[in-house]
């Protein structure tokens, strides 16, 4: 998975190509299969920082080649089902949520007696009971590169959040299948 991902780029074996670099690379590939008459695409987006390429992406193919181009915001495929099961005060990266989704999909890779309970601490005023006012670049500085807590992560959390995004996408499709 190569894309955009510059909070990333100070960690060991991290990549993150341009944002222009990223959406050029998705529009090749679409083009391809345009070629043999798909006209419409979802791109299955599990990032934050990929979401503004993404959408510029969206947009431009739509006016250029008039392809219909969707792509998934993780941050609201899971929000009902993370607000139903998780109790962290608040997460982003490898928290509760991501870690519970990881032991579901591939528990051998997660090392729980790692896990740890860190955050990022936002900048007063840009972030407000959740609602994200003010958008400001950052990079991820924790020790440990959590942020939230990942100690309360379970495989059960994990599954429910999945299928809660797995639903949603089918309920996106059915409806995209019918523009």
């Amino acid at each position: 998975s190569y894309a955009y991902y510059p909070a990333f780029v100070d960690w060991k074996g991290s990549v993150s190509i341009g944002y222009d670099t990223s959406i050029k690379l998705m529009e090749e590939i679409i083009l391809s299969y345009a070629h043999f008459g798909v006209h419409k695409f979802l791109i299955i987006d599990g990032g934050v920082s990929t979401q503004n390429p993404m959408h510029i992406l969206s947009q431009e193919m739509l006016r250029k080649h008039g392809l219909n181009v969707a792509t998934t915001n993780i941050g609201g495929l899971e929000k009902k089902a993370k607000e139903e099961v998780c109790s962290q005060r608040r997460g982003g990266h490898g928290d509760e949520s991501e870690t519970s989704c990881m032991l579901f999909i591939r528990p051998d890779l997660v090392h729980m007696e790692k896990a740890v309970e860190e955050y990022i601490m936002p900048v007063p005023g840009a972030v407000v009971d959740g609602t994200v006012k003010v958008f400001l670049g950052s990079k991820m500085r924790t020790p440990h590169g959590i942020n939230g807590n990942s100690t309360l992560a379970t495989k059960e959390k994990g599954e429910y959040i999945l299928n809660a995004m797995i639903d949603g996408i089918v309920e996106f499709l059915e409806s995209f299948a019918a523009l």
